[in-house]
C-alpha cells in the first residue's frame, strides 16, 4: 500500500541518472548540477523553482537560452514553467500522477489526474518520457516500501532496462521502412545481444512472442507485449515504441533465424539463473485469452527443444 512519506532523491543519484540519460539521448538534454551556468540557475530560481530547492538537472525550453522557462529536476520533485503557467510535482506525489503522452500533442507529457502538462521541445518528449517513467516506477516502489532508500546503481539500472526497448526501437538503422515493410537489416552482434538480454527478462512471454512472429501474426504479438506486466511502462509511453520493438524482433527472426534467437535466449536465461521448470510453469499460467492452446503448445515444444540443445552442447 502506498504511503504519504516524503521522498527526497539523493542529488548524486539524480545527477548520475541524468548523465546516463544524456549519454543515451546523444547530447546534453539536461544541464547537470555544476555544469549549469549560473545565469541559467538564477533565471530558473527567479521564475519557477523555490529558492531553497537544489536544482540537479535543468532543461532550457527558451529560444535564446535564458532558462526562464523549462523543466528542473530537483531533490524533492519536478518543477517547470511554460508561459505564465508554473507547476510542480513532488516525488511523493508522482505515484498518483503517472507520466504519459498527451493525447493530441506528442511534444507534451501529462501526469495523470494533474491539470498541467509539461512541454518538451525539439522532439525530446519521446525519450524524456522514458526518464520520467523510470522515476515514476522508482517512486512507486519507495512509497510502497518495496525499496527503503534511493540506490544509485538500482536507479540507473532501472532506467537502462526501461530505455532498452526504446533505444533499440529508435535506432534508425533498425526501424522498418516508411511503407511499414520489414527491412533486411542484419543487426550487429552487440545490438542483437542487448536485445536478447532485454527479451530474456520477459521469461515465458518471450517464447510466446517468438511463436506468434514465426506464425506471421505480429498484431497478436503486439497485443501480448502491451499486456505483459513487466512491460507495462511501455504501454504508457505509447504504442509507437512497442510496435517498433515487435518489428525489430520480427527482423531478427527473419534475418538471423529462429535458432540464433532461441539459443542465445536460452543461454541468457541460464546466465540469469532462470530454470527450465520456472519457464514451463509460467507458460502454463499465461491466460489463454491472449492466444490459443496451439500457440502455447508450440511454445512449450520450442522451449524444450532449445533447452535440451543448449544443455547437450555444454556437456560436449
Amino acid at each position: 500500500m502506498l504511503t504519504t512519506t516524503e521522498i527526497i532523491f539523493d542529488a548524486n543519484c539524480l545527477a548520475a541518472l541524468l548523465d546516463e540519460f544524456n549519454k543515451w539521448y546523444g547530447k546534453e538534454c539536461f544541464y547537470i548540477y555544476e555544469s549549469i551556468h549560473h545565469k541559467k540557475l538564477k533565471s530558473a530560481y527567479n521564475n519557477y523553482v523555490p529558492q531553497n530547492e537544489p536544482i540537479i538537472g535543468l532543461m532550457d525550453n527558451t529560444m535564446f537560452g535564458s532558462a526562464s522557462e523549462g523543466c528542473a529536476i530537483c531533490k524533492k520533485g519536478i518543477f517547470w514553467k511554460e508561459g505564465k503557467t508554473v507547476a510542480h510535482i513532488l516525488w511523493s506525489e508522482l505515484p498518483t500522477h503517472r507520466p504519459c503522452w498527451h493525447k493530441t500533442n506528442k511534444d507534451r507529457i501529462m501526469f495523470a489526474a494533474y491539470p498541467t502538462t509539461l512541454l518538451i521541445n525539439e522532439g525530446k518528449a519521446e525519450k524524456a518520457l522514458l526518464l520520467f517513467t523510470t522515476l515514476y516506477e522508482y517512486a512507486v516502489k519507495l512509497c510502497s516500501e518495496e525499496y527503503t532508500s534511493v540506490d544509485r546503481e538500482t536507479l540507473i539500472q532501472s532506467f537502462q532496462e526501461y530505455a532498452g526497448y526504446g533505444h533499440l526501437a529508435l535506432e534508425e538503422s533498425q526501424l522498418p521502412s516508411a511503407s511499414n515493410q520489414v527491412t533486411s537489416v542484419t543487426p550487429s552482434d552487440d545490438t542483437a545481444q542487448r536485445f536478447i538480454r532485454i527479451l530474456a527478462k520477459l521469461d515465458g512471454y518471450a517464447i510466446i512472442l517468438v511463436v506468434l512472429l514465426r506464425k506471421n501474426i505480429p498484431a497478436k504479438a503486439l497485443d501480448l507485449l502491451k499486456k505483459i506486466p513487466s512491460f507495462s511502462p511501455f504501454a504508457w509511453v505509447g504504442g509507437l515504441l512497442i510496435g517498433q520493438a515487435v518489428n525489430w524482433l520480427n527482423v531478427q527472426i527473419n534475418e538471423v533465424g529462429e535458432p540464433y534467437m532461441m539459443e542465445h535466449l536460452v543461454a541468457q536465461w541460464k546466465i540469469n539463473g532462470v530454470e527450465h521448470s520456472k519457464l514451463v510453469s509460467q507458460l502454463e499460467k499465461i491466460p489463454e485469452e491472449l492466444f490459443n492452446a496451439e500457440v502455447k503448445e508450440e511454445a512449450l515444444q520450442l522451449l524444450d527443444k532449445y533447452f535440451i540443445n543448449v544443455v547437450q552442447n555444454e556437456k560436449e
